[in-house]
């Protein structure tokens, strides 16, 4: 069995690698083929007991010589089939029909030579290495053995598989389901810088899982901040303990002068579990924020017109195609890579015209480009580009107001605050005025990314966090809102910040409603419960993953999620189904302690 790697139950597993199907799955824009591993087993009720989607099973390959090499599947589905009553069909008698059925009632729990199992595996492209008592792990694919045995993997080995190569001071963040003794770690830096989404319906526990995410990232990364764009008023309390912590300094930011704990605990939206002495002992937890001075008015900004006051460069306009071009290129969708290219081209030409060069500030003269352009636009992708030119055209062509505060904590502070490596580390902002959040969050992204840029800065790493993300980066976009403005904003946080030390994260449950161009930028996603079609469909799309993997998680409860990861987990863009810890306990542990 390969020292502790691989396990067959005791005994209770007689398997093998039965064919390979080819499955080709369609996405919205390619097609996308891979191998689909049927295995066959004898029936044994023990074996049915303890299969789960998510465990790994390996089959040895062709390239095994003095090392023993196995091929990795993930397990997708298994089902028990009797040969008694797959002969059973509607034209069988009833009183045949009933004999049969007692009988393989009868022999589901006793076993039968009659039954066997089927389980199915996609392939997680990572082989196992067994030397003699050690083991490994090598990422790539090798043709397994047809009717080579089938062994799956221990606990010890899949935790080493999961993990593999992550820093050795790792936070966990959940444990496998498939496998309740094996932790999932992360490479805290890695998720941050990278980007992380979270995507689950009403209820599925989104703003539970966030704010344990953004207690591990506080936690294990030292200098690490986090600021929260707040819609519904949810983060205030889910991360009380934070919030009143003497070790981190925090700050909660909201749009009108506080005069009392129960003016303030009346904009909080509690958890659903909260109740009885649990709930009300919120307003003790507002008047400990107002007596340590951690909420602040933001100053009301008497013009909004600087939300894009950066210096776009021609680079940074070039950088933007650039992206899509090696995006598109993946996704094999040939047309829009060479359209992408084509308006390369033509902005390449039009700047040696002009007599400019790439790292000259983006002007006017913009707009010119983008009426001059000769390209196809049908596509709804070519028709985003064009939209986002057209936002840095506006932005240089609008003349930048002066500084003009009302009294408060402006935006200002708060971005000189994220750019400081002392001081406060948690930063909730809850405006109950969805517009002015958006232009403040445009402002603040735009701005710190401006000048992190002029001094090629990476520290303090600084966190984003947008909730109820489909009211910042939505689809369509529009000017009068302010949408318009934020989505472009947070699109270019996400898109060149990794290299300046500013991550994001994006939550919501309307995914399908997301600007396309943000979500091309997570490397780091958790999908809970989605209802609607057409978002599970979105996922498939956007992150390369098996349809029938993201239909699973129908299954799924309160505090279970798919998670996969391109750069924070161990194994590569390996989808894992994992139950995280209730953050709802760390809070309402903190609220009792303040009552007492």
């Amino acid at each position: 069995m390969g020292a502790d790697a691989l396990t067959d139950f005791d005994g209770a597993l007689e398997a093998r690698l039965e064919r390979l199907d080819n499955s080709v799955v369609e996405f919205e824009r390619y097609k996308s083929s891979h191998y689909i591993g049927v295995c066959t087993a004898t029936y044994n009720i023990q074996v049915m007991r303890r299969l789960l989607p998510g465990m790994i099973f390996a089959v040895p390959n062709f390239r095994s010589d003095a090392k023993q090499r196995y091929t990795l599947f993930e397990l997708v589905g298994f089902r028990p089939v009797h040969f008694g009553a797959a002969a059973i069909t509607a034209d069988t008698l009833p009183e045949i029909r009933k004999e049969v059925f007692e009988k393989v009632r009868y022999e589901w729990v006793k076993g039968s030579k009659a039954a066997y199992i089927q389980f199915t595996g996609n392939p997680i492209n990572y082989d196992l290495i067994v030397d003699g008592s050690e083991y490994s792990f090598e990422r790539g694919w090798s043709f397994p053995l047809l009717g080579g045995e089938v062994s799956f993997l221990t606990e010890s080995s899949i935790s080493h598989l999961i993990n593999n190569g992550l820093p050795t001071d790792s936070p966990t963040i959940a444990k496998l389901i498939s496998h309740e003794g094996v932790n999932v770690k992360v490479d805290a830096y890695a998720l941050t810088s990278y980007h992380v989404g979270v995507f689950a319906y009403t209820g599925g526990g989104k703003s539970n899982l966030v704010s344990h995410l953004i207690r591990t990232v506080m936690n294990s990364t030292p200098t690490t901040k986090v600021v929260v764009f707040d819609v519904a008023g949810e983060y205030s309390v889910n991360l009380a303990d934070i919030m009143l912590s003497e070790a981190y300094e925090s700050l909660l930011l909201i749009e009108e002068e506080v005069l009392s704990a129960d003016q303030l605990s009346s904009r909080f939206t509690l958890p659903k579990g909260f109740a009885g002495e649990v709930a009300t002992s919120v307003n003790t937890f507002a008047e400990a924020l107002i007596r340590r001075k951690r909420v602040s008015k933001v100053a009301e900004h008497k013009l909004y017109a600087r939300h894009l006051e950066t210096r776009v460069t021609y680079n940074d306009v070039a950088e933007m195609i650039s992206e899509k071009i090696d995006y598109y290129a993946d996704k094999k969708n040939a047309t829009l890579k060479v359209l992408l290219i084509g308006v390369l081209g033509q902005l390449s030409s039009f700047i040696k015209q002009r007599n400019l060069g790439w790292e000259n500030p983006v002007g006017a003269e913009l707009s010119e480009f983008i009426q001059g352009l000769n390209v196809d636009l049908s596509q709804k992708p070519m028709q985003n580009l064009m939209t986002d030119m057209r936002v840095i055209a506006d932005s240089v062509n609008r003349q930048p107001d002066k500084e003009a505060y009302w009294e408060g904590f402006s935006d200002s502070q708060l971005v000189n605050l994220l750019n400081d490596p002392a001081g406060v580390r948690l930063v909730v902002v809850s405006f109950t005025d969805v517009s002015r959040l958006r232009r403040f969050a445009a402002n603040v992204c735009t701005r710190v990314l401006q000048f992190r840029k002029s001094r090629f800065r990476k520290d303090p790493p600084v966190f984003f966090v947008f909730d109820e993300a489909q009211e910042l980066i939505p689809k369509e976009a529009r000017d009068d809102d302010g949408t318009r403005y934020s989505s472009y904003a947070i699109e270019q946080l996400l898109r060149q910040g990794r290299k300046y030390g500013l991550g994001g994260l994006i939550a919501t449950q309307r995914l399908a409603y997301l600007n396309t161009n943000v979500l091309q930028q997570i490397h780091t996603y958790f999908v809970g419960t989605l209802p609607r079609p057409y978002d599970r469909t979105t996922i498939s799309d956007q992150f390369a993953v098996d349809p029938t993997i993201v239909d699973k998680t129908l299954e799924l409860q309160s505090g279970e999620w798919l998670l996969s990861s391109y750069s924070a987990t161990g194994v590569r863009n390996m989808p894992m189904f994992i139950t995280t810890p209730n953050n709802e306990e760390t809070v309402i542990e903190t609220l009792k302690k303040l009552s007492a």
